[in-house]
């Protein structure tokens, strides 16, 4: 077979670019809103109207001032991630959010809303109507395009669209977002000197970002024999045992728009507070292998080979010091992430890491302290235990309570570590896995901790 490409995908893209590295300038702007097409989900929220509309490079210099523009309106930044609105109770909890108490925020959704395309429609949909801006990159459960939900009434198998590989759900996903008025691409929002960049990361997991000892006191199964995502999933010309997948994802940044992202970065005719703008950036997978409790710790101790990519790590690594020569101060960096179904907060080398996963209703009645991450920016706990309805996003960015980032979060995890040095060589189970049925619960631990 050719050699898989992401430009398949994405051929406006690649006239994008081919244009660009011929003319030697810059054709996306990134501090623009994109134009956005029509949805068959219903028009865009009022407060979007303006993101269909396409702004040049000048105009987008300063933005309208108006109601919903102003510069004295700085967005707060939430993030969730692994929202599962499948379950009743999560989407009931996305409903309920209310319709105006984030009409100026940023919404950040780390993957895993759903791998059924209307299940995920309405979710970006209400999160769109919500907040001003919302941004999404798809987690593995969205690429899943072996499995379909039971049938809505009214519906048959024939109504349902046929989606041949994960390449093609991923291209599906893309679209639907652009329809549903979510971002997927690096974009700066704010005005004036308060300003932040928001920069998803396409990305996907592969066993060789796993580089502690294995467990060898019993049996564990490799993931290809217990994780979902081997089944649900099919990669055309790739191999889901080996790194092909993840550098394929990988490469998919690149057709949208990252070049671009680091050239703004690094222009050297911005402002000195342009220059040292603080970036979020969020992928669902994990970039560092230290955000995953050690495998003695974990039901599942095969877990480590199935959340992260080293890929993610290069690509985000030196984001800090992207910047024109002269810059006064290193930016600040915060990286969000999903998957693991477990909240952290931990700042390694220079790069602060947080989770703050929504996760399975039942997974708050098992095991809701390795899930809760707090006190936010809004001085609250991300915590679901108590009563669902009043929980919130976890507020990670406040410029009028914390001039930007919230305070250090507590979480379970996270707190271990930076009281507790990682000692991967010590394999020997924890109390509560040894005490465990293991090899019965395999199955069922990696849903709840990777699924």
């Amino acid at each position: 077979r050719a050699p898989w490409s992401p430009w398949a995908l994405f051929p406006m893209q690649a006239r994008l670019a081919a244009a660009a590295s011929t003319s030697g300038r810059t054709r996306i702007d990134p501090r623009a809103p994109q134009p956005r097409a029509r949805t068959r989900l219903g028009r865009a929220h009022p407060r979007r109207q303006h993101a269909r509309e396409s702004t040049s490079p000048a105009q987008a210099e300063r933005a309208p001032e108006d109601e919903t523009t102003s510069s004295t309106m700085v967005p707060r930044v939430f993030v969730v991630s692994d929202i599962h609105t499948d379950f009743e109770e999560n989407m009931q909890w996305v409903r309920g959010l209310s319709d105006t108490k984030y009409a100026n925020d940023a919404i950040i959704l780390a993957g895993d809303v759903s791998d059924d395309l209307s299940v995920l429609g309405e979710t970006l949909v209400l999160f769109a109507s919500k907040f001003r801006h919302a941004f999404f990159t798809p987690g593995n459960h969205e690429l899943w395009c072996k499995r379909r939900g039971p049938l809505k009434d009214g519906e048959s198998e024939a109504d349902r669209e046929t989606i041949p590989d994960s390449m093609t759900k991923l291209e599906r996903v893309l679209r639907l977002c652009d329809e549903c008025g979510v971002e997927t691409r690096p974009r700066l929002i704010g005005d004036g000197e308060r300003k932040l960049w928001i920069a998803p990361v396409v990305a996907w997991y592969h066993s060789s970002f796993d580089y502690e000892p294995d467990i060898t006191e019993t049996r564990v199964h490799p993931p290809h024999l217990v994780m979902s995502d081997f089944r649900l999933c099919e990669w055309p010309g790739l191999d889901p045992k080996d790194d092909s997948v993840a550098e394929a994802m990988d490469a998919v940044n690149d057709a949208r728009g990252w070049g671009t992202f680091l050239e703004w970065l690094r222009r050297p005719e911005q402002s000195a507070a342009d220059a040292s703008v603080p970036i979020v950036s969020f992928s669902h997978f994990l970039p560092r292998l230290e955000l995953c409790p050690e495998k003695r710790m974990l039901f599942y101790p095969n877990l480590p080979k199935a959340v992260g990519s080293d890929f993610v790590m290069r690509r985000i690594q030196n984001l800090r010091a992207e910047q024109p020569p002269g810059a006064r101060r290193v930016r600040t960096h915060v990286h969000c992430f999903g998957h693991t179904h477990f909240g952290w907060d931990a700042t390694i080398d220079g790069v602060r890491y947080i989770q703050a996963p929504v996760s399975y209703p039942h997974e708050w009645k098992q095991r809701p302290g390795s899930l809760t991450v707090g006190p936010d920016a809004n001085g609250r706990d991300f915590d679901f235990s108590g009563r669902r309805r009043l929980a919130e996003p976890c507020c990670i960015f406040d410029w009028e309570r914390h001039g930007g980032f919230a305070p250090k979060m507590s979480a379970r995890w996270s707190d271990h570590y930076a009281s507790n040095p990682r000692t991967p060589q010590d394999t020997e189970l924890a109390w509560w896995v040894r005490g465990s049925a293991l090899k019965g619960r395999a199955d069922d631990e990696s849903d709840d901790e990777s699924d």
